[in-house]
């Protein structure tokens, strides 16, 4: 499908591996890195925005921050996409879920799967979709998906964490991400993590030239918040 949500797949490869382990690798082997956590942070857009913020949770050992910008961060809202889905296949019953670019929620759905549920078995598509006929979720495949949510992989973070988080979302975001990082923040409150959360007026694709070097000053704070004492190993305390 194109996109691979950062994620190890059987049928897309192993992304996450790519970006934790060879990318780190390469760039702190090719550049003259501080190579440590402290002085390291991931950021993106979109589903990179994810992606930061999924690959920052898995591996805190890796990342001093994240940084995500009008990401789908709450998958408990996936749901909310079912009825355009079902619009874009004829209504129910649905005799075939068929992606293509000019169904945006049905693309978008088979290509969480092959990141999330891939099947090589089960062609042409080779994945496990999460609705039946009808529109209603198979729990068996949708709660693989929910390993890779967001919102629950925060629950892995000790509340003590010094991992740095900031979002931010547009409220008019005609992707509808919205609510997922409305939800993703009460997520975080609920584990009491520290966050930056900002909104406004905008789309999904608006006013990145303001809001990305929001999010490059925040991450710059952080990796510079304890000076020369990274190097003596004196690093204490949290954010901010």
């Amino acid at each position: 499908m194109g996109r691979s949500f950062y994620t190890n797949s059987a049928l897309y490869g192993n992304f996450e591996d790519c970006i934790v382990d060879d990318l780190i690798q390469y760039i702190d082997n090719t550049y003259n890195t501080i190579a440590s956590r402290e002085k390291r942070s991931i950021m993106g857009h979109s589903m990179g925005g994810y992606g930061a913020m999924k690959l920052a949770f898995n591996h805190p050992d890796k990342y001093s921050a994240a940084a995500s910008h009008s990401a789908a961060l709450d998958y408990s809202h996936f749901p909310d996409r079912i009825p355009g889905i079902l619009s874009e296949n004829g209504g129910v019953p649905v005799s075939e879920y068929v992606p293509s670019r000019n169904k945006l929620g049905t693309y978008l759905f088979y290509t969480l799967a092959g990141a999330y549920s891939p099947n090589l078995n089960n062609p042409p598509y080779y994945v496990d979709f999460p609705l039946d006929s009808m529109g209603t979720i198979i729990d068996s495949v949708f709660n693989k998906w929910l390993l890779h949510d967001p919102a629950r992989l925060a629950k892995n973070l000790n509340p003590d964490s010094d991992l740095a988080i900031y979002f931010d979302c547009g409220v008019q975001d005609e992707l509808l991400t919205y609510p997922f990082n409305t939800g993703f923040a009460d997520s975080l409150d609920k584990l009491n993590l520290e966050y930056e959360f900002q909104s406004f007026a905008g789309g999904h694709m608006d006013k990145l030239a303001t809001r990305l070097p929001i999010s490059i000053e925040f991450l710059d704070s952080v990796m510079n918040r304890t000076g020369t004492d990274i190097e003596a190993g004196n690093v204490s305390g949290a954010w901010p």
